[in-house]
């Protein structure tokens, strides 16, 4: 299997910057991944035509930025023409993914996990840290600024985040992908959420306007379901995994609640089973062990070649 990426690497605790899939795996299929990659496909592709149809083989995209990129004009656009060059559309929305395969009359795109080379999985597993959490600070965020924010500061934690708000009273580490997961594996508890809200007022209406599923947070504003790499990372770093509950819900697709990751339903929801589970950690080792030896089996790239890539 052939690989084509351009990866943003102004993230550099992205997982994509540093996945790796098999070469002798699938020779006519080439995998593309990479925010930009348009920009480095438009000198040697037709738009107007399948890129199978130019050069023939199968050619799979993976677009972990859906649907957030359905809020401008340009990523609905570019949605479009992905469309058309790419045989396969993986990505990491299952509503999305229901609702372009019956738009499109075809199972083009597939709902897909976020995967971690097995090399990369950590293996020092001593605990450091109570809290961990990766993502951005967005403080104009309610999700952020009146969950996340105030558990990480109320508790002994470490975080790997991008973004320009204000990040005071954060811990945070400005390191790569593989120091990221050392970091969390040191981490008694991950704190995760598979949703993505608006963060300004024009994100707002698009998503209202737009034909994938939202809901709306307690504070009132939208929100799609989305898969983080956090969640996974999680697992694979021997942590219980504190998942904040929404209606999508869509996490129960791959794991168990109360056997691979914890629910909670708020800010004291959280702090009240936080504070059990650091008081009493030993109980919760075996579902940690549980998630480690599910994601191992299931969470992986090579897992996910044999998934998506090798009947495809």
């Amino acid at each position: 299997m052939k690989t084509n990426s351009f990866p943003d690497n102004f993230i550099p605790y992205a997982p994509m910057l540093y996945w790796e899939f098999p070469k002798d795996l699938r020779n006519d299929v080439t995998m593309y991944f990479g925010l930009h990659i348009l920009n480095k496909l438009k000198d040697d592709f037709n738009f107007n035509k399948s890129i199978s149809s130019q050069i023939g083989g199968k050619h799979v995209y993976i677009d972990i930025e859906l649907p957030g990129h359905l809020v401008t004009e340009k990523g609905r656009a570019n949605v479009s023409i992905k469309e058309t060059l790419f045989d396969k559309i993986y990505t990491i929305c299952p509503f999305l993914v229901n609702k372009f395969n019956e738009r499109l009359g075809e199972e083009k795109y597939i709902n897909i996990f976020y995967p971690l080379n097995k090399k990369h999985i950590p293996s020092n597993f001593e605990k450091r840290f109570d809290i961990f959490y990766t993502g951005h600070v967005y403080t104009n965020q309610n999700l952020f600024s009146k969950i996340v924010k105030p558990i990480l500061t109320e508790n002994n934690h470490v975080c790997v985040a991008g973004g320009n708000s204000d990040k005071s009273g954060l811990n945070i580490r400005s390191v790569n992908h593989f120091d990221k997961l050392e970091l969390n594996a040191q981490s008694r508890i991950t704190l995760s959420y598979d949703v993505q809200p608006a963060s300004r007022g024009d994100f707002a209406r698009a998503m209202i306007d737009s034909e994938i599923p939202h809901s709306f947070d307690v504070w009132g504003s939208p929100i799609w379901a989305q898969y983080k790499s956090r969640t996974f990372e999680g697992f694979f770093s021997k942590s219980v995994v504190m998942h904040l509950k929404d209606e999508f819900r869509i996490l129960e697709e791959f794991c168990e609640p109360d056997k691979h990751f914890i629910y909670f339903n708020d800010l004291n929801d959280f702090r009240e089973k936080s504070k059990y589970i650091l008081e009493n950690y030993d109980e919760f080792k075996p579902m940690t062990e549980t998630a480690y030896n599910h994601a191992v089996d299931n969470f992986t790239i090579e897992a996910f070649c044999d998934k998506f890539i090798k009947e495809l």
